[in-house]
């Protein structure tokens, strides 16, 4: 990238309340690098107070901890608008969700103030950077879990230290993919339940269509080569340096481009997009369960695939990276890994209290669910293609079926995310209690307690889940494994 200049961004905001309200920026943070080595040049951080003190919230107060004392003498977003249009003009912008966040917030700031937005030179926007290069690993792939999954703490909820940190994690985890590409063999899986399917493909540069199955005959039998992550992160930065970027969607200014990069995530962008926050952390309990209520929020579904949406046609089975030094299959749709979203499916067995946590002490936390008819089909036919992809890999494991009949039903296994052992267990999994409409409660568990999380989940409970797919062998044992990105109990 020669002598361009990266300029990571974050800003914290108040945190809207009642319709009609709008984000006021609250504090600006930024840090110039060097794009060689990522080396830091200058850095600028500095509270901005509101139009209104009033719109500084105990809700927002609680999210990133800015009071109404630390804003007061702050100046005005006009007052330091110079200053961070010198930051930011002609340097490439780059830090997490700022194409759907922060840089909304900046340019409606110059605009308040009547002054001109500054240009990038382009963006690069970690979330879909990450996902399409590091998987769903990290769960929903937010800052704060990817700072859990990387060791390196919790997010602060404050500009200066989340640029820190966003910095650390892409460094952290282009480490991992490095050491994933030229060191597989002994890199090893942290264990069955993680979500730590690396599926980058050159699938995911461009999929032509005739390596698709084009019709129910012989769905989900093709195969696409895999590429090097690392190698497909660093041709497609050189291709963005050499100016083959295309216009951002989003009207940052006549002349900003993003890189290709972002195009490659788009997809599973569209697939794994970000919930509509619409309150912030809340101090009320759940009078029904253990479960502490946190954000009111849209439904993301319309983000997600439903089976019965699936052209599976378009479904193939592909040569994933190796895990413990065995082949392993990934399931991608329309050049993306396979993410789905099934509705009001019935909870047939919740957490065993008996086999909820592994000889290590790691929760091993699963529910057994009652699909739609067309579901369980849909997952049947998949495993029995994946079954085939494995073993035409040299898999010799003893293949555990992901679905099959229960009495008169016919059921499939979920798996419920955490991470860490033994009473430090967090979980991954997100969970929400529905409320009316379109709008959820976001909950909090608590720390990972079968019995707690039966008593919210009991058996017969209807769930929405939010799937994505993985394909484990461990300890000579192999399958398909669904793994609950999202769960909301009715």
């Amino acid at each position: 990238m020669g002598g361009v200049e990266i300029v990571f961004l974050d800003v914290e905001t108040t945190i809207p309340y009642k319709k009609g309200q709008k984000f006021e920026i609250l504090e600006f943070g930024a840090i110039v690098l060097c794009a060689q080595g990522l080396v830091e040049k200058t850095s600028f951080c500095t509270y901005v107070q509101p139009s209104s003190m009033a719109a500084i919230s105990k809700k927002s107060v609680d999210c990133n901890g800015i009071t109404k004392n630390d804003a007061a003498h702050a100046p005005f977003f006009s007052q330091i608008a110079d200053h961070v249009y010198n930051l930011l003009d002609g340097r490439v912008w780059a830090g997490h969700n700022i194409l759907s966040f922060d840089i909304p917030r900046i340019q409606e700031a110059f605009a308040e103030a009547g002054l001109q937005a500054p240009t990038a030179a382009g963006v690069i926007d970690t979330l879909p950077l990450l996902k399409s290069t590091f998987g769903c690993r990290a769960g929903n792939m937010k800052m704060a879990s990817l700072a859990s999954y990387c060791g390196l703490g919790e997010q602060a909820h404050r500009s200066l230290e989340d640029v820190r940190m966003n910095i650390q994690i892409l460094k952290s985890c282009a480490t991992i993919l490095f050491l994933e590409d030229h060191f597989s063999s002994l890199m090893t899986e942290k264990s069955d339940g993680e979500l730590g399917v690396s599926c980058t493909t050159e699938s995911l540069v461009s999929m032509p269509s005739k390596n698709c199955p084009k019709s129910a005959d012989v769905l989900f039998s093709d195969e696409i080569a895999v590429a090097s992550s690392t190698k497909l992160l660093t041709t497609r930065l050189e291709e963005a340096a050499k100016n083959s970027t295309i216009e951002t969607g989003l009207d940052v200014s006549q002349s900003s481009r993003v890189f290709d990069l972002h195009v490659i995530a788009e997809s599973l962008e569209r697939i794994m997009g970000s919930e509509l926050e619409l309150n912030g952390n809340s101090s009320e309990e759940d009078e029904s369960s253990d479960a502490g209520v946190g954000q009111i929020q849209y439904e993301p579904y319309a983000s997600w695939l439903q089976v019965k949406d699936i052209n599976e046609s378009q479904v193939c089975v592909v040569k994933g990276p190796s895990s413990w030094g065995k082949k392993i299959p990934v399931v991608m749709y329309r050049g993306s890994p396979l993410c789905v979203y099934e509705c009001d499916a019935m909870v047939r067995f919740s957490v065993r209290e008996a086999y909820a946590f592994d000889q290590m002490r790691k929760p091993s936390f699963s529910l057994v669910l009652q699909p739609s008819q067309h579901t369980y089909n849909f997952f049947h036919a998949l495993d029995v293609s994946v079954k085939s992809k494995y073993m035409d890999l040299g898999g010799q494991s003893q293949w555990r079926p992901l679905v099959w009949r229960e009495g008169e039903a016919d059921v499939i296994r979920i798996r419920i995310v955490t991470t860490g052992t033994g009473a430090s267990a967090t979980y991954t999994t997100q969970f929400h209690q529905r409320t009316e409409g379109r709008l959820r409660r976001t909950l909090t568990l608590g720390s990972v307690d079968p019995v707690v999380f039966r008593r919210w989940m009991p058996p017969g409970s209807r769930v929405d889940v939010l799937l994505a797919s993985k394909v484990y062998d461990i300890q000579s044992t192999a399958g398909l494994q669904l793994i609950a990105h999202d769960l909301t109990l009715h």
